[in-house]
């Protein structure tokens, strides 16, 4: 099922940023600071993991408004990435250069929100969302 699967690349998308934060911190440890890094980093998990937990979860029990609302949110950071590229378009190579590891995630992340977006958007899962609408329904 398609929603089944853009649940899981939620999953995997958390995992990528998981992943990036641990390399943030690895990478300042010699940093004045460095538990700063580690705050941000339980903070981004913490607050991540409610995020892919409660879209998966109204996913996962046919609720329209949140296939509505993951497909708004994704056209609005295409939308906002579109503009600071276009306001600055070297921001992208320079973020290559100096941290490829960390760019190469954020298009990773990016494929796979276009994926959930297109996953959710299917024609067999908008039938699916919408049978539980008509099992809803109030009847006459």
């Amino acid at each position: 099922m398609h929603v089944e699967r853009a649940c899981l690349l939620l999953w995997i998308s958390l995992g990528l940023s998981t992943f990036d934060s641990l390399l943030t911190v690895l990478a300042n440890l010699g940093s004045y600071y460095p538990g700063q890094y580690v705050v941000r980093a339980v903070l981004k998990l913490m607050l991540g993991l409610a995020i892919v937990l409660w879209f998966t979860r109204m996913l996962s029990t046919r609720r329209n408004w949140m296939r509505l609302l993951i497909s708004m949110l994704f056209g609005a950071g295409c939308a906002i990435f579109v503009y600071f590229f276009s306001t600055d378009s070297t921001m992208i190579a320079l973020e290559f250069a100096i941290r490829p590891i960390h760019a190469s995630i954020m298009l990773a992340q990016l494929a796979l929100a276009a994926t959930v977006v297109v996953l959710i958007n299917t024609a067999p899962s908008r039938a699916w969302f919408a049978a539980h609408r008509q099992r809803r329904a109030p009847g006459p």
